[in-house]
């Protein structure tokens, strides 16, 4: 029964012997039918990211041939006009033809939500249930008390204000592609620690210098799971950094061990890592299995207003994280902060204006599910996120998603250009002083 393990020809007398005749064996097949799971999770993931990876240098190609063909130096407008442009389209449709094939192909590579609008992505992600883990159904109600405190009663993170048109993608970036600072977003992983070398792999393989974990790492912030924080920090390579902002199912003492482990945790000071300016905090909430949700001494309008008034000091802001979306409305009301990321609703909006700012919220990258364990293989989808940000402009450029499903076969989505902030038709003054042109 120990074979394989570290207590390999160990021998158990007595009545603990039977236990572990008992029950080993069905704990020793859980432990290797997990750990087969993610495995496949994982080598799924290095194959989707590599394919996506070859779709994007042929798309690349047929730009860069198209840019050639137009450019004044080659003569491509008489080329154009004489029939080039017929010439031309055999190899487009091939390279269209490639990536089609690629969004097709099972357990890799481009997701076939690509094809679909964001708008109908939204509505049926809104159509779901928010999801919770094993152990917290009673914590479904407390999370929703968390967002009526934070001034969003339904629970919807598309309750504030958002931009009524079609989102304009932010300008091209000028700096090149290999300057460009990436990042990999994780959020509500609650000790799902067979998903910590997915985010080893998806950090080396996007070659992200910032992983940004947007809270609830652990299920109740006890002592044990600091298991949990360190096998998350060890997943994060070298070199790499890691800023977290605690969310309502985590605690001061996991943050803490969390903090021990290599993880820089925001207290709600503004942090620069690689040239980003991030500010954050703790979730001014507490949620625990049996226990509901409580205040921890600040409200979370008030822990908002706090947040506003910090971002528009004089040094600035490039992005926000922090696990209850709501909690940031009044710092992107207040045009200080251009960029939010967030959790806490298990489910993913993909980026949208939010007063003078642009939020995002992630999935779990647990995979949470209503009732179901988040420990073991998936029962729900979980998804990481890969964003890219401009140092020139200090805006995101793009975001990239990616699943893992429950039958450990992972899609890596085309990035998506991340959208512009339309900013009023006037001069604007913030309520904490921030300001934005005409």
């Amino acid at each position: 029964m120990f074979d394989g393990t570290a207590l390999e020809g160990a021998r158990v007398t007595g009545r603990l012997g039977g236990v572990i005749d008992t029950y080993g064996a069905k704990v020793l097949a859980a432990y290797r039918t997990n750990q087969e799971f993610y495995e496949r999770a994982d080598a799924s993931l290095a194959a989707a990211w590599d394919e996506r990876a070859e779709i994007e240098a042929l798309q690349a190609r047929a730009q860069q041939a198209r840019d050639d063909q137009l450019s004044p130096s080659s003569g491509g407008q008489d080329d154009e006009t004489s029939g080039g442009q017929d010439d031309e389209q055999p190899d487009e449709q091939s390279g269209e033809q490639s990536g089609e094939q690629g969004d097709a192909q099972a357990g890799g590579g481009a997701d076939a939500d690509d094809d679909r609008s964001d708008g109908q992505q939204d509505q049926q992600q809104d159509q779901q249930q928010d999801v919770q883990p094993d152990g917290q159904q009673d914590d479904q109600q407390g999370d929703q008390q968390d967002d009526e405190a934070a001034g969003d009663p339904s629970g919807d993170p598309t309750g504030a204000t958002s931009s009524p048109t079609a989102p304009t993608p932010s300008p091209t970036p000028t700096t090149p592609e290999e300057d460009l600072v990436v990042l990999v977003v994780v959020s509500d992983l609650h000790c799902n620690v067979g998903m910590a070398p997915l985010i080893t792999t998806l950090a080396e393989r996007s070659g992200a210098s910032i992983v940004l974990d947007a809270g609830d790492t652990t299920m109740n912030g006890t002592a044990v799971e600091q298991y949990c924080t360190s096998t998350f920090a060890s997943a994060v390579p070298d070199g790499v950094h890691l800023v977290v902002s605690p969310g309502n199912h985590d605690s001061a003492s996991s943050a803490a061990a969390y903090a021990d482990a290599g993880a820089r945790v925001l207290s709600g000071k503004v942090v620069e890592v690689d040239g980003l300016r991030i500010l954050g905090d703790s979730d001014p909430n507490e949620t625990r299995a049996g226990a509901g949700t409580a205040s921890l001494g600040e409200s979370a309008v008030d822990a908002g207003a706090r947040l506003g008034r910090t971002a528009c000091d004089e040094g600035g802001v490039d992005l926000l994280l922090i696990h209850t979306p709501a909690v940031g409305e009044p710092a992107l009301e207040s045009g200080c902060v251009p960029a939010q990321v967030s959790g806490h609703l298990h489910r993913r909006t993909d980026p949208r204006q939010v007063g003078l700012g642009i939020r995002y919220l992630s999935s779990s990258t647990a995979g949470a599910t209503l009732g179901e364990a988040t420990v073991g293989p998936l029962n729900g989808t979980a998804e990481m996120t890969v964003l890219r940000w401009d140092p020139a402009t200090r805006l995101m450029v793009d975001y990239q998603v990616v699943r893992i499903t429950p039958d450990a076969k992972a899609t890596v989505q085309a990035r998506r250009p991340w959208p512009a902030i339309v900013l009023p038709d006037q001069s604007w003054a913030g309520p904490f002083g921030g300001t934005r042109p005409a």
